[in-house]
Order: structure tokens, then C-alpha cells, then sequence
């Protein structure tokens, strides 16, 4: 139900009420008037009673006759009127009329068989009341003055024993009824008066209320579509206008909700840029690592061939050296010749030693470069720039120990060539045998510890190899969190560009629109 029709049917209900109050009040008026109209006849018959009792102590004490005293005490009663035309009678107890100043043709008869309308015999009825009580009420029709249809009436009536007189007065209950229809129809135009001056006020505020909550409705519903610019006017300190404040709070409050929400998806928008384009050169360099570190396991796949290559040399240079010793035993004849060869392979041997000092250098150095390497794999979790130059290192001390490699393949050669010139004059160097034996001895110690050091040097290179294998693991794991990493933030300014997409149906002052990502 709609408020205007409630408040209209409240109003319609009141003055139903104030009618239905009307009408119970008007009843009780219309008793307490009879009443009130009843103490007055009471009060005059009373007073009547007293002028005549005066004059029937006149005719008693011999002022004036006692037919005089009854007609001058019936004549002034019969002057009497009050309310208007309400007036007194007298009659006997036979029951005869002795004065009424309205139906003077009754005085003198016997009114015992006059009867009103519904056959009551009024005045017998009054004569006996005052037979059993001195006084009392009698209801009865009679007509009014001037009138001939009877109407109801209400007489009290009082006996004066002395003359045996009956003194009467009534109320037409009609008289009291229309005076209280009067007051009621009076009472209801009041009412009815009222109520539609208030369903008029109802209507003039209803009009007022439909008008400013048609502006409500405008209001709210512009900010239901997001409209957040236009403008609202509380209008008058009431309850609407207090609604209509509390619109205007939410109206800012939304206004400074959707400004900060903007903010936070441009702010969280570039955010999302910034780490995307973090992630897309992290992974670069990432990738750059990895490949740096393939080439790096390349490179020390090709140092430990080489390696190995060295030992094979030195193993081979040991056979050598065993096939020199024999044939020193059979060279004793060309001694002196021996004995200048065997001081060129000495010269060899010490160019040899000096190699393999370089060799045994170079060892030690990958040794502490393997270490290095190892504690910057380690470290290279993001970026692994210092893996590139132990690895850097690594390729020059390979190239150098290839080098040396090569310097004691040809050192090697020469001494074998030596060595077998020595064989042919073996023959004649007899004398000179044992010198070489011992200068052969040397050489196979000398090539011995080549060959431990070239062991050790493919223990240390193999190592490397491990930690450029872990390394390269670790790096493919960063690159993959690279990519997720890559990938949240893609999330996120999809993310922001929904938060964005969503809160652009609001429309606030100074819109500068929302920011694309």
C-alpha cells in the first residue's frame, strides 16, 4: 500500500472515530440535557407548589376567601413559562383539568377517559403516582402548542394535598432529541470539517512528499546507474532532507571510493608493467646465463680431451723411455757420441721438467679456479655474471695447458729421435751405458708424474664439470619461476583491467576516464 493511501486512510479512520465519538457523545448529551430539562420542570413544579401552599395559608388564615386563594394561586401558576414554551397545569384528583394555559377548553372536564395515541390514561396514571409517592414521572403523548399530532413527553407532576390538586410540567423528549441532532449534525460538521481540512493538509503534503521523493528517486536512481555527478539539494531540515544528507554522504563517499579504486588499478596496472618487463629481461639474462653456461661445460669437455690426450702422451713417452733403456744396454759401443746425445736428451729433460712445472702450475690454478667457480654458481641465482669470467679463466688455462701439452709432445719426439741416434752408437758407447741408464731413469720418473698430474688435473676438471651441471640446473629453475613470475603479473593487470572495466559505469567530477593497460 502506498504511503499517500495510508496516510489518507488514517485520516479517514480519525474522523470515522471523532464520528463515531460524536454520536456516543451526543447521546450522553442528549441524556444529560433530558435530565438537566427534567431538574428544571422538577424545579418549577416545586416553585409552583410554593405559590400555591402561599396562598392556601392566605385562605387559611382568613386573608382572602379559599375559592379566591385557588383561583388567583391557579392563575399565577398558569402565567408561569420557562424553556421558552414549556409551562405548568393543574388538575385534581378525579381526575378533573382546574388550569391549563394552553387547553383552556379542558378545564372543568373529567379527564379520566382521555388517553393519548397509545391508549394510555395520562392523567389517571399522574393521580395515582401521586396517590402512591407524593410525586413522580409519567411518559405519555400530548401534542405541542400550536400542534395537533401528539409527541412523546416526560411530566413531573406533585399533589398538593390540602386543595387535592395535581401540579404538573413536561419535557417533549423531541425538544431534548433535536437539540442534541443539532449539536451532533453541528459536532459532525465540525468533524467532517476538520478531516477535510486535514485530508487536504494530507493531500497539499502528500503532493509535497511525492515531488521531493520523485527528486529521491531521481537521485538514487542516478546513483544506482553510477551517475555520481549529479547534483542532489537536501532541501528542508526534515526527515527527507535528513535522507536526502545521508544520499549526498553516500554520493561523496562513493565518489572518493571510486576515485581511490582507480588509483589502486593504475597504480596496480603499471605495478603489473613494471614487473612483466622485469621478468621479460630477467628471463633474458637468464637465458643468456644458460647458454653461457653450456658454452662454458663445452669448453671444459674440450680441456678435459686434451687432458687426457697429455696423459696418453706421457704413457706413450714412458714406452719410449723403456725401449731407450734397452737399447742402451746394447749401445756400448759408440760411447762418447752416447754420451753427447745423452746430454741432449738431459737438456730435453730439463726443458721437459720446466713444462711440466708450467703443467703442474697450471693445475693448481684450475684447481682454485674449479673452487671459484663452484662458490659463484652458488651465488648465481638472478644474474651469474662472475661464472663468466672464472669461466673466462678456465678457457685460458686450457688453451695454456694445451700449449704445454704440445711444447712436451715435441720435446718428447725430439728426445726420441735423439734417443734412437743414441742406439745406433749404443754399440760403440759402451763404456757410456750406464750414465744413459741412469739419464733414462729419469725420464720415466719425470713422464710418471706427468701422468699423475694429468690425472689430478681431470679430477679437478671433472668436479667442474658437476658444478656447471648443478649451475645450469639452478638457472633452468629460475628461468621457469622467470616465466611464472612472468605470468602473475599478466594475471594481474588482467585483473586490474576487470577491476578497471567494472567501476567505469561510475561518473564522477572530473572524470579523466579510466587508464588501459
Amino acid at each position: 500500500m502506498m504511503l499517500a493511501t495510508r496516510l489518507r486512510l488514517a485520516v479517514v479512520l480519525i474522523v470515522l472515530g471523532f464520528v463515531v465519538l460524536v454520536m456516543v457523545l451526543t447521546q450522553r448529551a442528549a441524556d444529560s440535557l433530558l435530565t438537566v430539562k427534567l431538574q428544571a420542570t422538577v424545579d418549577q413544579v416545586e416553585q409552583a407548589e410554593r405559590v400555591v401552599r402561599e396562598y392556601f395559608d392566605k385562605a387559611r388564615s382568613g386573608a382572602m376567601p379559599e375559592a379566591q386563594a385557588k383561583a388567583e394561586a391557579a392563575q399565577a401558576v398558569g402565567k408561569v413559562r420557562y424553556a421558552g414554551n414549556e409551562y405548568l397545569w393543574i388538575n385534581d384528583m378525579s381526575p378533573a383539568m382546574v388550569m391549563h394555559p394552553i387547553k383552556p377548553d379542558l378545564i372543568g372536564r373529567n379527564l379520566r377517559e382521555n388517553k393519548d395515541p397509545a391508549g394510555k390514561a395520562l392523567f389517571v396514571e399522574m393521580v395515582d403516582v401521586v396517590k402512591a409517592a407524593g410525586r413522580g414521572y409519567v411518559d405519555y403523548q400530548w401534542p405541542k402548542p400550536g400542534a395537533q399530532a401528539p409527541e412523546p413527553k416526560r411530566s413531573y407532576v406533585k399533589g398538593f394535598a390540602p386543595w387535592g390538586w395535581v401540579i404538573g410540567s413536561g419535557v417533549y423528549i423531541d425538544d431534548v432529541r433535536a437539540v442534541a441532532r443539532r449539536d451532533a449534525l453541528v459536532a459532525l460538521a465540525l468533524v467532517l470539517g476538520l478531516g477535510a481540512l486535514a485530508l487536504l493538509g494530507v493531500e497539499l503534503i502528500v503532493r509535497d512528499m511525492r515531488r521531493r521523493l520523485a527528486g529521491m528517486h531521481e537521485a538514487m536512481h542516478a546513483v544506482a546507474a553510477g551517475d555520481l555527478c549529479s547534483a542532489i539539494e537536501p532541501g528542508r531540515p526534515d526527515e527527507l532532507g535528513l535522507v536526502l544528507r545521508e544520499v549526498v554522504k553516500m554520493q561523496q563517499r562513493l565518489t572518493s571510493l571510486v576515485q581511490a579504486i582507480r588509483q589502486a588499478t593504475e597504480s596496480i596496472g603499471i605495478a603489473s608493467n613494471e614487473v612483466a618487463q622485469g621478468s621479460q629481461d630477467l628471463s633474458a639474462r637468464t637465458e643468456q646465463a644458460a647458454a653461457n653456461l653450456q658454452q662454458t661445460a663445452a669448453s671444459m669437455q674440450e680441456l678435459t680431451g686434451q687432458v687426457q690426450q697429455s696423459a696418453q702422451a706421457a704413457g706413450q713417452t714412458r714406452q719410449l723411455a723403456d725401449s731407450a733403456s734397452s737399447q742402451a744396454h746394447s749401445g756400448s759401443e759408440v760411447m762418447g757420441e752416447v754420451q753427447q746425445t745423452m746430454d741432449g736428451i738431459a737438456a730435453s729433460s730439463r726443458k721437459i721438467s720446466d713444462i711440466i712445472a708450467v703443467i703442474d702450475g697450471v693445475a693448481f690454478q684450475t684447481n682454485i679456479l674449479a673452487l671459484n667457480a663452484a662458490v659463484e654458481a652458488a651465488r648465481a641465482g638472478e644474474q651469474g655474471r662472475g661464472f663468466a669470467v672464472v669461466a673466462s679463466e678456465v678457457r685460458g688455462l686450457a688453451q695454456r695447458s694445451a700449449q704445454a701439452a704440445r711444447e712436451i709432445k715435441q720435446l718428447i719426439t725430439e728426445s726420441v729421435e735423439r734417443v734412437q741416434a743414441g742406439s745406433q752408437q749404443v754399440g760403440r758407447a759402451g763404456s757410456s751405458m750406464h750414465d744413459i741408464l741412469q739419464a733414462v731413469g729419469r725420464v720415466t720418473t719425470t713422464v710418471g708424474e706427468i701422468s699423475q698430474t694429468s690425472a689430478g688435473q681431470s679430477d679437478g676438471i671433472a668436479q667442474i664439470n658437476l658444478a656447471i651441471a648443478n649451475l645450469d640446473g639452478m638457472t633452468q629453475q629460475n628461468a621457469a619461476l622467470v616465466e611464472e613470475t612472468a605470468a602473475a603479473a599478466e594475471a594481474l593487470r588482467q585483473q586490474a583491467r576487470a577491476l578497471n572495466d567494472t567501476i567505469a559505469v561510475f561518473k564522477i567530477q572530473a572524470d579523466a576516464g579510466a587508464p588501459a593497460y
